[in-house]
């Protein structure tokens, strides 16, 4: 795997959110899971809050199509939260955590692509790539605990739990904010 440039803004991804992703990936597999990545841009980065799981309208398990209808709605509860949708993440079931050639040429606007890749048995199964200078260039990410705003809620998909790493509280379909960091 090529090495990830690290000449950006830092990329934050929770530790417990990389997991989450990995889990709903070999859940759909041999298919393709798909979704968005939660969290806010800023001058000092990207920072991820929250995953979410969608729905995968392709017949074929070796792609990819995200239910429109959803990811409109996606965004509009991400607004609604002071986030943004940051990503598109979708898995590689069969395959490592790298743009197949079908990727590197998706057109996503100002979204990054995050791969999620099960063929790896060792190293990161988890891949973040951002569009610049007219390629997609594999970005370095670290795992951090988010600090979202107090009181905000963000949508879920799949299970419920509570994370005193992150201050989520998972319940009905969303996350509440339990602490600031």
């Amino acid at each position: 795997m090529a090495s990830a440039s690290t000449s950006a803004a830092p990329i934050r991804l929770p530790e417990a959110v990389a997991l989450e992703l990995e889990q709903w990936a070999a859940s759909a597999a041999p298919a393709e899971a798909c979704g968005v990545l939660v969290g806010r841009r800023t001058e000092a980065g990207t920072e991820v809050l929250a995953a979410l799981r969608g729905r995968n309208l392709a017949r074929a398990s070796d792609r990819f199509e995200l239910d429109p209808g959803e990811l409109v709605g996606m965004d509009a509860i991400a607004s609604e939260a002071g986030a943004e949708l940051v990503a598109i993440w979708h898995s590689h079931p069969a395959g490592p955590a790298q743009l197949s050639a079908r990727d590197l040429g998706v057109e996503l606007g100002t979204w990054d692509q995050v791969v999620v890749g099960l063929a790896e048995s060792e190293g990161e199964r988890v891949a973040w790539f951002q569009l610049e200078s007219g390629g997609w260039i594999e970005r370095a990410w670290r795992s951090q605990v988010a600090r979202p705003r107090v009181g905000s809620r963000l949508p879920i998909r799949d299970g419920a739990a509570t994370n005193s790493r992150t201050g989520f509280m998972r319940r009905g379909g969303t996350v509440d904010v339990l602490e600031a960091g």
